[in-house]
């Protein structure tokens, strides 16, 4: 049985204007009576979420946003998860990391997924939106470097980033860093709502490029890379699997339809909860890009428990929606660095 994970989103504050968060920024910025209250999620409502999520059975938590290095209680909510047993994963892009990897570290935290979109600062500035950002993220690689050399055993640190027409040609850069850096992990994402952003989603002709151009490069860095055999296997049959046609067709890939019509096989519906500032509950990533308020519940006047088995929610693991087809979650790959 799958284990029951929960993304809490601390804060809908974010210093980036990214492409692909479009939907959701301008969401935020209406101001609909889901997101009423603060930007910031209320510390009691955090730990009231946390507990009955753990008693519900929940346990990992992701802790996102926004930016969640800007929340001002990511400290305490990381403490009161590790003290229900949660595994606590932290989403971030780096902004204020510097100044609390140290005390995220003897808080307990589990993991932390820092995104670098591009080692190019004009291509990161057209996926990011923000020039100041570039200069705090290479500032986040290096003091998670000397962190994890003074606590060989801490958190494990992931190198994520996204593939668009504009960087894909940056992945071989990003994960030499990742190596050199010694992150447990570089993780690479399809784009998300990808259809709508035909000015950085990957063309028929991209991925062909990427095909003869950059896997090529990218099996040779990792084929000179120490690690055990099983998990260099494992590494090659990943990067051999980026843009797929044996997955999906080129043409699927190029629209950014990652399920072709009438096949769902995501796993997320009823072992997934998505949490909003304002107390706001959706069953599934879908939502932040589709804002279909039937799927919306609310933890205001429920328990975690009620909205989980709520109608909604049980109705959504039965079906699917028009959004399904364009969704990436559960083809994001994984390239473990670990040795």
């Amino acid at each position: 049985m799958p284990e029951l994970k929960i993304n809490l989103k601390v804060t809908n504050r974010c210093m980036g204007r990214c492409p692909g968060c479009d939907a959701r920024i301008s969401w935020y910025r209406a101001k609909p009576k889901e997101f009423e209250g603060s930007s910031d999620l209320d510390l009691d409502l955090a730990k009231r979420i946390i507990s009955e999520a753990s008693e519900s059975g929940f346990k990992k938590i992701v802790l996102s946003g926004g930016e969640p290095t800007s929340y001002p209680y990511l400290l305490d909510i990381v403490r009161f998860a590790k003290a229900h047993n949660f595994i606590v994963k932290l989403n971030t892009n780096g902004w204020s990391l510097p100044n609390l990897i140290d005390d995220l570290h003897h808080a307990g935290l589990d993991s932390i997924a820092l995104s670098l979109y591009s080692l190019d600062r004009s291509t990161y500035f057209l996926l990011r939106g923000h020039y100041g950002m570039f200069a705090r993220a290479l500032k986040a690689v290096d003091s998670l470097s000397v962190h994890r050399k003074i606590y060989p055993d801490t958190f494990s640190a992931i190198l994520q980033t996204i593939i668009t027409k504009v960087n894909f040609r940056d992945l071989p850069r990003l994960l030499k860093l990742a190596i050199e850096n010694k992150f447990s992990a570089f993780a690479t994402s399809y784009l998300e709502d990808a259809y709508r952003h035909p000015e950085i989603q990957m063309s028929t002709q991209d991925i062909h490029a990427f095909h003869e151009d950059v896997i090529p490069e990218l099996l040779s860095i990792m084929d000179s890379y120490p690690l055990t055999p099983s998990a260099r296997q494992r590494n090659m049959k990943t990067l051999q699997s980026y843009f797929s046609p044996e997955i999906n067709t080129i043409k699927n890939w190029a629209q950014g339809i990652y399920r072709p019509l009438g096949q769902s096989d995501c796993g997320q519906p009823g072992n997934f909860l998505l949490m909003y500032p304002g107390g706001a509950a959706a069953p599934c990533y879908g939502f932040e890009y589709t804002h279909v308020k039937d799927l919306m519940d609310t933890t205001l006047d429920k328990a975690i428990g009620d909205v989980i088995n709520g109608g909604k929610f049980r109705a959504f693991t039965k079906t699917s929606f028009d959004f399904c087809h364009y969704c990436p979650i559960g083809f994001h790959l994984w390239l473990d660095l670990s040795q």
